[in-house]
């Protein structure tokens, strides 16, 4: 089977859906990527349509290549060549992460297209049961929707084979208890329900401190926020990291929190950076909401909280901190389930869906 992935996001790209794209196409001869930044660039047009030039490229790449699957990451605008594709004879798998295929639904014509798209695909996988519930709203029976949860951002071997040692930790770490945020600076991540956290957890214990990595236009609101409840020296904002630095704060973190707020029209699909926190023995504490409960097993890897709920979140937190025999069970369990889904597992797992096409 050869495949030609179509996609607005793909590495060097650094967010989650690039990273799942990024191990998907990993060393893999059968397949040939088409993205903003590879070879075969995808090409836009002005105005309107701008999707226009795809219902041409994408079946002659189709041809160039002789693929006879396409994968399409972005349901829209991926969507409109994919229909041509299969009009043309060519397997249509179509790769759902949330947000992509549920805020459509707030317009008639992007509702109609969307269902259009995922009844025309020969196989659709869904980053997760919440998000294989979207794609059933839109009439898609059970039999063509697979269920495969993203990969981790990092192999168990890549984490093994870093540098681990104590002196590599953070110096700002020392002495201090760390509750560790990595997301997208967006209002769904929940970084001002964190901030708000960090209040109430302070006066238990007052050398907490909430380290937020990542960048979006959240960031300047937040940092506001922990200035007005007084936690300032307890916050610290590093920006966009590296990997490497990312593992350094996961070893040092006590706790990772994965804030997901509940906010209509902009879901949570699964929550890859809760799942990754398993690869270091972390314990997890985050939001019941969308796919999280799926990346995170409450009482097992870590905690799930009510969404938006800053005393919710302060009282788990603080309960880990206190019982730090639970927090290392609970790390320990989400070790063993990192370490059990490798990216080899998650490609086998993956391409076995595909091969139901």
């Amino acid at each position: 089977m050869k495949m030609l992935l179509a996609t607005l996001e793909f590495p060097p790209d650094n967010g989650g859906v690039a990273r799942y794209l990024g191990i998907v196409a990993k060393e893999n001869a059968d397949i040939i990527v088409m993205s903003p930044s590879s070879e075969h660039e995808l090409e836009f047009g002005r105005g309107w349509f701008t999707w226009t030039p795809l219902l041409r490229r994408i079946p002659q790449l189709l041809r160039q290549t002789k693929a006879d699957t396409l994968l399409i990451s972005h349901v829209l605008p991926m969507g409109y060549p994919a229909i041509v594709a299969r009009l043309l004879g060519y397997r249509v798998v179509i790769l759902c992460h949330g947000l992509d295929i549920l805020q459509p639904r707030n317009n008639w014509w992007k509702r109609l297209l969307v269902g259009c798209v995922l009844r025309v695909a020969t196989r659709v996988i869904a980053n997760s049961e919440a998000t294989a519930l979207t794609v059933r709203s839109y009439g898609i029976p059970e039999k063509k929707i697979s269920v495969v949860h993203p990969p981790l951002s990092w192999d168990a071997a890549t984490v093994r084979g870093s540098v681990q040692a104590v002196a590599q930790l953070p110096a700002m770490a020392e002495d201090k208890r760390v509750i560790l945020f990595v997301n997208r600076f967006v209002a769904r991540k929940g970084g001002d329900v964190a901030i708000a956290a960090m209040k109430i957890v302070k006066k238990y214990f007052p050398n907490v401190l909430l380290v937020c990595i990542g960048d979006g236009p959240e960031r300047n609101a937040w940092q506001a926020a922990a200035h007005d409840v007084g936690v300032s020296e307890n916050v610290s904002f590093l920006g966009r990291c590296t990997d490497e630095v990312v593992r350094q704060w996961l070893r040092a973190a006590s706790v990772v929190i994965y804030p997901s707020k509940d906010i209509p029209g902009d879901p949570e699909g699964y929550g890859m950076g809760a799942a990754d926190a398993g690869l270091f023995a972390k314990p997890v504490i985050a939001s019941r909401i969308g796919g999280l409960p799926e990346a995170v097993i409450d009482n097992e890897t870590g905690v799930l909280v009510a969404p938006n709920d800053a005393e919710a979140l302060a009282r788990a937190i603080i309960a880990l901190c206190e019982d730090t025999e639970r927090a290392k069970a609970l790390g320990n369990a989400g070790k063993a389930r990192a370490d059990r889904w490798t990216h080899e597992a998650f490609r086998s797992a993956f391409f076995s869906a595909v091969e139901k096409s």
